[in-house]
């Protein structure tokens, strides 16, 4: 009696990734899932499943409502120092912002052909549809992709799977070529009638959702990267920050963090580290980070800020607390100007 054969899915979270396991594991394969967590999916510790306050990932209850809806089980899998360390430089360089899109896709496929050989499986499945993303879906990345990670003839694509050549586990008839795919292009029409016929109802639509390609986050991880140190890793508590709240870079080289709202409060509290931290006493308002507590100037400036965006009435000097070191101080300190401010924001 032959045995079944075991193929590793990657899974996004997306349609596409959805879509490519279940049509393997409709055909009879042993299909596992997996997601690598690269500490930007969320704002908690990287591979968790659940954050500091004890809250499911809304990130982590997606995938794993995809990987139900695909059939298949799923592990997640922390990749986020190697990402950050890929992020610094990255071989293929960015996309439109920050997104090392190629260097992204190898680094999970390596990570994917790791976790297959421990798992003694046959072959890997992506949801990428050749033509649809112009940077990292077009043939000649394709064919980089699949070279670079390690993964050549191991790499199944079922829903472009016709419009590419044979890989091994169809040739050698793990899995029947007829019954996989040939979506090509831009066009999602395909990719939903197919989600329909296998009563999938619900799921994410085509979007964005990358922080690495949102124009704001790029414009201030460009600014840190030109700051870090190069003896200095990036972590995720470097990643967390940037992600949060109002940024501002002064001129003498101080970072300034203002919170937008009471959950951004909470996180940056939580990732202060040996940063200043600043927050209103009498009113509500903003938590403020400061990268360098022993400069004055900067202190000052986050005070005015904190003080601009609280809930004080215009003109009223607000009581805060300025605490660094386990040592804290309480101050009183008057609005910013907005032309400082703008001035300064990142």
């Amino acid at each position: 009696m032959s045995r079944t054969p075991i193929a590793l899915a990657l899974i996004s979270g997306g349609l596409d990734s959805l879509l490519a396991a279940r049509v393997v594991h409709d055909c009879g394969v042993d299909v596992r899932g997996i997601t690598f967590d690269s500490g930007f999916f969320h704002l908690g510790k990287p591979g968790t499943r659940e954050d500091e306050f004890g809250r499911v990932h809304p990130w982590v209850a997606h995938v794993e409502a995809v990987a139900a809806q695909a059939r298949v089980p799923l592990e997640i899998v922390d990749v986020s120092n190697d990402f950050y360390r890929m992020l610094l430089n990255p071989a293929y360089g960015y996309g439109s912002h920050v997104n090392p899109c190629i260097d992204c896709k190898i680094l999970f496929l390596r990570k994917a052909l790791e976790r297959l050989r421990e798992l003694q499986g046959d072959f890997l499945i992506t949801g990428e549809v050749t033509g649809q993303r112009p940077m990292s879906q077009n043939r000649t990345a394709l064919d980089c992709i699949e070279r670079r990670s390690g993964c050549h003839d191991i790499l199944l694509r079922p829903l472009s799977a016709l419009c590419l050549e044979p890989t091994k586990p169809e040739r050698e008839g793990l899995i029947d070529r007829q019954r996989l795919l040939g979506f090509s292009g831009r066009t999602r029409k395909p990719q939903m009638e197919l989600a329909a016929r296998l009563g999938i109802q619900e799921y994410a639509q085509p979007a964005g959702g990358c922080v690495l390609t949102e124009e704001a986050f790029a414009h201030r991880f460009l600014d840190f990267r030109k700051e870090l140190q190069p003896e200095r890793e990036l972590t995720h508590v470097d990643i967390t920050r940037l992600r949060l709240g109002r940024h501002f870079r002064l001129a003498q080289g101080s970072k300034i963090i203002v919170g937008r709202n009471e959950i951004e409060n909470d996180w940056l509290e939580q990732y202060c580290g040996n940063w200043g931290l600043i927050r209103p006493l009498e009113c509500k308002g903003p938590v403020a980070l400061v990268s360098t507590p022993g400069d004055e100037t900067g202190k000052r400036f986050a005070l005015g800020a904190v003080a601009r965006y609280s809930d004080a009435p215009r003109g009223q000097s607000v009581q805060l607390e300025w605490i660094h070191a386990g040592v804290t101080e309480v101050l009183w300190a008057a609005a910013s100007p907005e032309e400082e401010l703008i001035a300064a924001r990142l």
